[in-house]
């Protein structure tokens, strides 16, 4: 699970994919990938949540993950 306040290579590869499927910050700007759940980052989860029929928690909780895996998402911190 990642959320607001984490960083590293993980939550680098989560922006990527939140990107890559063209998902932005809440100015409208593509998400940039800085390696840090920021406010940005739990913005364009909960969107990403939202456009899947998901809660909006903002958090890539397990269910968030699974749907992501689904949609072709190779995330290679977490156990598949």
């Amino acid at each position: 699970m990642l959320n607001h306040g984490d960083f590293g290579a993980d939550v680098a590869e989560w922006q990527t994919f939140l990107r890559a499927k063209g998902y932005c910050d809440w100015e409208g700007r593509p998400l940039r990938v800085t390696g840090e759940f920021d406010d940005d980052t739990e913005f364009a989860t909960a969107r990403f949540q939202r456009d899947q029929g998901l809660a909006e928690t903002g958090i890539l909780c397990p269910q968030t993950e699974g749907l992501a895996r689904a949609m072709g998402w190779l995330a290679s911190f977490l156990p598949a």
